[in-house]
């Protein structure tokens, strides 16, 4: 699990179940923060997905899928830091960028850069992250 902080909340941790770069991690991210980054139409679908997931009607990998495509035009930026630094020293996240080069650029060592198993691992004791919304789009 990885440390976030969305923007106006606390510290929430998200599981990195199959991320392997920034593009995945938002993905991950937006998923989690669902109930908090969705508004409208949006969040009724999600509290419905809920309670057809709770009554048996349909599978975790359908609600999985159907959380990515609610959550999917949810444009968030992430920024990280190096686990126990100063949160002024947080560093934007290019979409394209690996877990393995972000960890790289905050000097953490990765000893089996294709074991993403342990790439994660490591990721989640090392980094944490702060997750941004567009201010027209933030969910109160």
């Amino acid at each position: 699990m990885v440390w976030t902080m969305l923007e106006g909340y606390e510290w929430d941790e998200v599981p990195l179940i199959e991320a392997e770069s920034v593009i995945g991690l938002k993905r991950e991210i937006r998923k989690k923060l669902a109930p908090k980054i969705l508004s409208g139409k949006n969040l009724k679908a999600l509290e419905r997905l809920k309670i057809r997931l709770a009554l048996s009607e349909m599978s975790r990998g359908d609600y999985d899928e159907g959380l990515g495509i609610l959550c999917g035009d949810i444009d968030i930026s992430l920024k990280a830091v190096k686990e126990g630094s100063p949160e002024n020293t947080a560093k934007h996240l290019e979409p394209r960028a690996s877990l393995v080069s972000v960890l790289q650029e905050f000097e953490v060592s990765v000893e089996n850069p294709t074991d993403i198993n342990a790439v994660r691992e490591l990721f989640n004791k090392s980094i944490c992250l702060f997750v941004y919304l567009p201010k027209c789009k933030f969910h109160i």
